[in-house]
């Protein structure tokens, strides 16, 4: 992307994804990009700038009402904040086009795959960013395609797990979503349909060390993966 090209960042709302997306919107503000991080909030502010004003910061609402408790349940949070990107992202974006500073791209958490939608709907290239390691992701994309299940544990046993250019796997070595998905149903899906439309996807940007997972990166579907 060339220099001076307007990108859109848009985190998960929470501070474990909101922290890694920020730091990738001063990495491109270094590459001489121009960035826009959207934070998604249950009380916006007005814009403001950051980090000796190369990042613009627009938060905008998640959908909820003052006094309302937005943690009581994952889905109809999910729906909510869905429901509320759909409504002012295009609103923003559209501003953005009539102001001169139009927008190249749109990177956005993973756990968020219908924003690549929202992205090619209003001509930008769509960017998925996959907070947790590949190898991780590699996993789900099985889960996802079908073409793995949880180990049993029956009788005390671990079988192992066996991936495409993996080391074997043990019960436990996986993601703790996966091994007790009976208790925490609603985030297991939310994190397998992370590779829902992984190729329609324009670019990947994951978290790896190449030399650690060099087979894994290559095997497993990509476009313009970014390390």
């Amino acid at each position: 992307m060339r220099e001076g090209s307007h990108v859109i960042v848009l985190p998960f709302p929470g501070p474990g994804p909101i922290t890694p997306l920020s730091q990738f919107c001063k990495r491109l503000a270094s590459k001489g990009l121009k960035p826009t991080l959207i934070l998604v909030s249950d009380k916006p502010t007005p814009p403001y700038k950051i980090d000796n004003d190369s990042i613009t910061v627009f938060p905008i609402s998640n959908g909820f009402q003052e006094g309302e408790d937005p943690l009581q349940d994952l889905d109809d949070y999910m729906e909510r904040v869905e429901t509320s990107i759909k409504k002012h992202l295009p609103e923003l974006i559209q501003d953005m086009k009539l102001s001169g500073n139009i927008p190249k791209a749109l990177v956005y958490d993973s756990t968020m795959p219908w924003l690549l939608d929202v992205a090619h709907d209003h001509g930008l290239r769509g960017a998925s960013f996959f907070t947790q390691p590949w190898l991780v992701s590699a996993i789900y994309y099985h889960v996802f395609k079908g073409s793995f299940t949880v180990p049993s544990t029956k009788y005390g046993h671990s079988t192992l797990a066996s991936f495409p250019s993996f080391p074997m796997l043990n019960a436990n070595d996986l993601p703790s979503f996966l091994c007790e998905s009976s208790s925490y149903p609603n985030i297991l899906r939310v994190v397998v349909d992370q590779l829902s439309n992984i190729d329609r996807v324009d670019i990947v940007l994951c978290n790896t060390f190449d030399k650690l997972e060099e087979k894994v990166t290559n095997i497993y579907p990509h476009r313009n993966m970014s390390m």
